[in-house]
């Protein structure tokens, strides 16, 4: 099944925007591909993550797949290295920039399945499985009502 026509879903706003949407998915599919093929035997084609990863943003509905809060899709493709090496506190405003993380990414191989997040829960969560980082999560806030 490939993408005949990709359009950013409803409820990514404002015209540059949703003319970026289509080169980012591109982009993070292409990237995603390369990376994982790299570890794992991968039998998935590039399109397939295409699809994978233009679906997980539909099925988001433009919120953080964890925290349930709204994510700033007008940050999508304005990242900039040479800035983040050159302005302290750059990464900061781009903590609901949507990422992308596979929900089993430990065997890419099986299946290709991903939800969209920011990019501040996409770091802090990391390597860690869905409930490791639920774990974390609850230590974190226990540790601080007690505190």
């Amino acid at each position: 099944m490939a993408i005949k026509k990709i359009e950013a879903p409803s409820f990514i706003t404002g015209e540059e925007v949703r003319k970026k949407y289509k080169k980012w998915l591109y982009s993070k599919a292409d990237s995603h591909y390369k990376r994982d093929s790299k570890i794992h035997n991968n039998k998935f084609s590039k399109s397939d993550y295409r699809i994978a990863l233009h679906e997980a943003v539909k099925l988001s509905e433009g919120l953080d797949h964890y925290t349930g809060k709204k994510l700033d899709w007008h940050l999508i493709g304005s990242w900039d290295n040479k800035k983040a090496k050159e302005i302290q506190g750059y990464k900061r405003k781009f903590k609901n920039l949507p990422t992308l993380e596979h929900v089993y990414r430990e065997d890419v191989s099986i299946t290709l399945e991903f939800v969209i997040c920011g990019w501040a829960v996409n770091d802090a969560k990391n390597d860690l499985s869905i409930d490791e980082f639920i774990e974390l999560c609850k230590e974190v806030v226990e540790y601080h009502e007690h505190k």
